[in-house]
């Protein structure tokens, strides 16, 4: 019956006698060390590998850019072939829509230039050089009419 009116010990105390059973600290540091060590080790080892994953995403990157490039100076060069009256400056770009837009704009400017073009030289009022002559005018008249007509009379 002795144990059973002990009163509970403290819980500062249960700790003081876990921690009598453990390792001296010395001990747990060295070991925490260790432990901390070759998690950095670990961590340095995904650092690499990463970086030599991102190298190679790099040249992957660089090697598709490079692609990309040659394949829109390949569209542009059959662009031109297949638009013929475009002129090829006109064309530019540096992606398929951007040359796809530039050869909307330049066919609507051959489009204008060609109406312009094509429609009727508008005459000027004076003709160039010597008026025609008109000789319907005078044949059917008398001399004499022939004559006021000349001095600027009415006939």
């Amino acid at each position: 019956m002795a144990q059973e009116n002990e009163t509970p010990k403290p819980v500062k105390e249960q700790k003081q006698a876990a921690n009598t059973t453990e390792a001296p600290p010395q001990e747990n540091s060295r070991e925490h060390l260790n432990l901390l060590e070759k998690t950095v080790a670990e961590k340095e080892k995904q650092i690499d590998k990463l970086k030599t994953s991102a190298g190679s995403y790099q040249e992957d990157l660089n090697r598709l850019t490079l692609s990309l490039e040659k394949a829109v100076a390949s569209y542009r060069n059959m662009v031109i072939k297949a638009h013929p009256d475009v002129p090829e400056e006109l064309i530019t770009g540096k992606s398929v829509d951007e040359i796809d837009s530039s050869l909307e704009r330049a066919k609507k400017i051959v489009d204008r230039v060609r109406k312009t073009l094509e429609q009727p030289a508008v005459q000027d009022s004076v003709p160039a050089g010597a008026p025609p002559r008109n000789r319907d005018t005078a044949a059917g008249l008398s001399a004499r009419e022939k004559i006021q007509y000349a001095i600027g009379g009415n006939y």
